[in-house]
Order: C-alpha cells, then sequence, then structure tokens
C-alpha cells in the first residue's frame, strides 16, 4: 500500500479498513468525545470565553482525526516491517537447505496463512506454476519485491537467482544474509523506541511548560500586593487559545513521525550527486578557487591599509591579518569540509556495497566478485571502486589496488576487509573458511554501526521538535507578564 499524504476525514473507518483493521463508530465517537473533554478542561483552567473554548475544540476535533489515522498507520507499518523480517529470516534458511525458490516459497507461505504477505507470496507462487517463460522465478520474486521495495529482500532474491542458475556456496551466504537482517532488525527495534522515547518526553515537556503558562494568571490573585486578574484581557485570552492550540498541533506532528514507513530506504544520494561531490573534493584548490580568494585578500588589504592610514589602530592591522589568513586558508577549510561528508557518506554506504561482493563470493572468485558488484555499488564508492577495477586489469595480482582502495578516507573497516578480500583472492589466507568467518564478521560489524549512523540522521529532526512546547511556552508567558505588569502599574497609579 502507498503511504497517502492526504486522506478523506469524511471516511476515516474506510482509511482504517485499508489498514487490515476493524473500527466501530462508537470507539470513534468515544475518543472524539474524551478529546473533547480533555479541551474544555485545558479551556476551563485558562479561564477562556466561549469562543476560545470553540477554536481550541475545532482544531483539537480536526487533528483527532490525523491523530487516530496515523496510530493505525503506524501499527500497519510495524506488522509490514515485522513480515518482512520473518519472511528473510525463513527464506534465508529455506533456500539455503538446497530447495528450489518455488519450493522455498510454498513453504514459507504456511508462516502467513493470512494478511498481505498472504496474498503477495499467493501471487508469486502463481507466477512460477502458470508462467511459460524461463524467467518464472525472477518474475514472481519480482511481485514480492513490487510489493515490498526493501534492499535487502532484493538482495536476497538476486542471491537465490545466482545460486540456483550457477550454484555455489549457500552456507556462506546463509551466514552473511542472516547477519544483515539481524542488525537491520536489532537497529530498527531501537530506532522506533527511540522516537517512541522522544515522543514520551515531548509530551512530558508539553505539559509542564503548558502548567507554567497558568502561574501569570493565578499567582497574582493570591498575592495581596498584585491580586490582579489577567485572564479576560483579550490579549492573554488569545496567547492561551494559541498556546493550547499549539500543543496540539506539534503533538500531532510528533505523531507523524511514529507512522512513517519503517521500510523506507530512500539513498541518501543519487549517483549524480555522490560524483558532483567527489569532483568538488578532487578539483579543490582550482584557479578559480586561488584567483576568488587572492581578490578577497587583496581587497581586505587595500581596504584595511587605507583605515589603518585613518585611524592608525592596531585592531585594524590586526582584524586586517586575521581576514587574509582566513581568505588563504579558505580553499582548504572547505576541502576539510567535503572530505568529512564523504567520511560519513562512506561509513554508512561502505558495508551495504562489502555485502554485495561476499554474497558474489559465494559463486565468483573476488575480482570477479567485485566487478559484478559494480552496477549495484553505492554512488559514493562507485569513483573508488572503478579506479580499483582499472588498477586489477593492470595488474591482478598486485596488493596496491586494495591496499589503496579508499585508503585518503581513512574509514574504519576498511582497510581490514581489503586485506581479507586481498588474501581470498591471492588463496594466502591459509584457511579460506576462516577468511570468510572474518570476512561476515567485520561485515557484520560495519553494517551495524552504519545501521546506527542512518538512525542518528532520522532521530535529529524529531530532537529538534523538543524544543518547540518551550518557544511557544516562553512567547506566551512574556505576553503574560507584560500584561500584568501593565495592569498592575495602572491598576496602582489609579490608586494614587
Amino acid at each position: 500500500m502507498k503511504n497517502k499524504k492526504k486522506y478523506e476525514k469524511t471516511n476515516l473507518i474506510a482509511e482504517i479498513e485499508k489498514f487490515g483493521y476493524k473500527v466501530s463508530v462508537k470507539s470513534l465517537l468515544g475518543t472524539f468525545a474524551s478529546v473533547v473533554a480533555g479541551c474544555i478542561a485545558a479551556g476551563y483552567l485558562f479561564k477562556l470565553k466561549p469562543m476560545g473554548y470553540v477554536i481550541v475544540c475545532i482544531v483539537a476535533v480536526m487533528c483527532t482525526f490525523s491523530i487516530i489515522y496515523q496510530s493505525y498507520k503506524a501499527r500497519y507499518e510495524q506488522r509490514r516491517f515485522s513480515d518482512v523480517s520473518i519472511y528473510l529470516e525463513r527464506m534465508i534458511y529455506y533456500f539455503s537447505s538446497g530447495i528450489t525458490i518455488l519450493d522455498s516459497l510454498e513453504l514459507i507461505i504456511k508462516v502467513f496463512p493470512s494478511g498481505e504477505m498472504h496474498d503477495v507470496l499467493a501471487k508469486a507462487i502463481s507466477i512460477i506454476r502458470t508462467a511459460n517463460v524461463s524467467d518464472a522465478d525472477k518474475a514472481a520474486l519480482d511481485e514480492i519485491e513490487k510489493a515490498y521495495p526493501v534492499k535487502r529482500v532484493k538482495t536476497l532474491h538476486k542471491f537465490m537467482l545466482q545460486l540456483q542458475k550457477n550454484g555455489g556456496n549457500a552456507e556462506l551466504g546463509k551466514n552473511i544474509l542472516l547477519a544483515d537482517r539481524r542488525n537491520w532488525v536489532d537497529r530498527t527495534m531501537e530506532l522506533q523506541a527511540g522516537k517512541r522515547n522522544f515522543k514520551r518526553d515531548i509530551v512530558i515537556v508539553i505539559a509542564i511548560v503548558t502548567a507554567m503558562c497558568l502561574f501569570a494568571i493565578y499567582v497574582p490573585q493570591f498575592v495581596k500586593q498584585f491580586n490582579v486578574d489577567i485572564s479576560l484581557n483579550p490579549l492573554v485570552q488569545a496567547t492561551s487559545v494559541m498556546l493550547l492550540c499549539a500543543d496540539i498541533l506539534i503533538y500531532t506532528h510528533i505523531n507523524k513521525f511514529m507512522s512513517k514507513n519503517w521500510l523506507d530506504e530512500k539513498p541518501e544520494k543519487t549517483d549524480e550527486e555522490c560524483k558532483k561531490i567527489y569532483d568538488n573534493y578532487y578539483n579543490d584548490n582550482t584557479k578559480s578557487d586561488v584567483i576568488i580568494a587572492a581578490i578577497c585578500s587583496a581587497v581586505t588589504v587595500v581596504a584595511g591599509v587605507i583605515l589603518y592610514s585613518k585611524v592608525h589602530s592596531v585592531f585594524i592591522f590586526a582584524v586586517m591579518a586575521v581576514l587574509v589568513i582566513f581568505f588563504a586558508k579558505s580553499p582548504d577549510l572547505g576541502n576539510k569540509e567535503v572530505k568529512k561528508q564523504i567520511q560519513r557518506m562512506i561509513e554508512i554506504s561502505y558495508p551495504e556495497w562489502l555485502l554485495q561482493v561476499s554474497l558474489y563470493l559465494a559463486t565468483e572468485n573476488v575480482p570477479v566478485a567485485m566487478t559484478k558488484s559494480y552496477e549495484e555499488a553505492p554512488g559514493i564508492i562507485k569513483p573508488a571502486l572503478f579506479k580499483m577495477l582499472k588498477e586489477l586489469d593492470a595488474d591482478p595480482a598486485s596488493s596496491e589496488p586494495y591496499n589503496n582502495f579508499l585508503k585518503e578516507f581513512n574509514v574504519n573497516g576498511v582497510e581490514e576487509s581489503m586485506t581479507a578480500l586481498y588474501s581470498l583472492a591471492a588463496s594466502e589466507g591459509g584457511n579460506i573458511e576462516d577468511e570468510f568467518s572474518n570476512l561476515i564478521k567485520r561485515n557484520s560489524e560495519l553494517s551495524n554501526k552504519a545501521e546506527k549512523l542512518k538512525n542518528e540522521d532520522k532521530l535529529f529532526m524529531m530532537q529538534l521538535n523538543m524544543y518547540l512546547p518551550s518557544a511557544v511556552c516562553c512567547g506566551k508567558m512574556i505576553c503574560d507578564f507584560m500584561i500584568l505588569f501593565i495592569t498592575f502599574f495602572s491598576t496602582s497609579i489609579s490608586l494614587i
């Protein structure tokens, strides 16, 4: 099912049923009634006028449609993830036991007696049984990939087709795929736990800052020196309504993070974008960069000399010197930032490429495995891989292409894995099985780290939302205290 950005609010039940869940009108009305009751209670605390109650209730009811929808969507996404993780695990075991793709599908469909995954598997089995084409297996697996566009599903299917056609070391592939699947599941569950924790924290922050906003309304009424009630002030009324509406909207916005597609694997950069980043790095300090830096330095020197001749200040001279040094170093500073960007992208993408190479090793030697991996390699890896393959064509027995691969970026794990690949290529490993085992272990470690980096990026935007309730609260409290002091001083002057 495609994610829908918009949905028919007048037919919420039908939208929920599309996710495979049943909900009654009675339960929905109960939810809306509870929301309205909560809004009335909050409005009472802030001493809202009738119009304020109406506005807050309307906003809350409208957002409740989204909240209910997103909550069921979150359950749906979790179920899809669970189905895929089970499918990967069972399919790896079934197929690696030596049976055909069709036999594997007929076994795994029993694990899903009903539901979306069952329907997709049934259709795939039907394609193999009824198709009169040689690539029926591929067509069937493509159908599964269409319903679940996950890289790990595609990787598994490619390995299955490759192994069924050419034969090879099924046990090696099984160990690699199982380790990768385990890391993926663990890190995904960790990500979702992080999301839940942030949601809980934001709800707590909303409750605390909203309660703090009651301070300016109630405390002055109990202090004899003040004895002022500002709650009926039009501006206070307006900010109270805005605060409560903002709380509702922030919660609704945060709730959408919880329902994002668990299987979403959009690449960080396209191949074209990666190439551009590489070009920016390798073509740095070009004539244009140097010319621009020189012009900026010259303008700074001229301006500094003119100012110094007028003011005769050492400070002017010091500022000029700092700016000239900055402009002279600016090409190198830009280069360092680009390098850091490339390093992080390699940290995330390298394990994916190493996984592909490792799976090809089940049926191919090392040079052929790396050659076949080029087309599906992450964009950030391709330039270095292309260079490496050219060097291997010139001297297949040399260790230099392996040693120099991504060396300048000094990414942890690359050197060790490339050493293992060279040992396998040169048959220097003494015990090839040990080399394979080390390669699988290294790839698992790198994959685990890469998934953590991806999760950090995904949680970053959610972390930023932690400041929204506090910002709204500060604005509300500043406004209330201004009204409080104005009212107090006005009352004091009138009494005099």
